[in-house]
């Protein structure tokens, strides 16, 4: 099976099947950090209005 990559072959390590360190670009991280947070406050502040009864 063909192997299918996103990025540039210079973001990844050429020998990450053995080694088992896998690189990523930094903004994959800060994008997928700011993500995280974000729903975490969408969810606190959902959580947060609702009617008590």
């Amino acid at each position: 099976m063909a192997k299918t990559r996103s990025l540039p072959d210079k973001f990844y390590d050429k020998d990450y099947e053995h080694n088992g360190i896998h690189r990523v670009p930094l903004w994959r991280i800060a994008g997928y950090a700011l993500n995280n947070t974000a729903t975490n406050v969408y969810l606190m502040m959902m959580n947060s209005t609702l009617p008590t009864t």
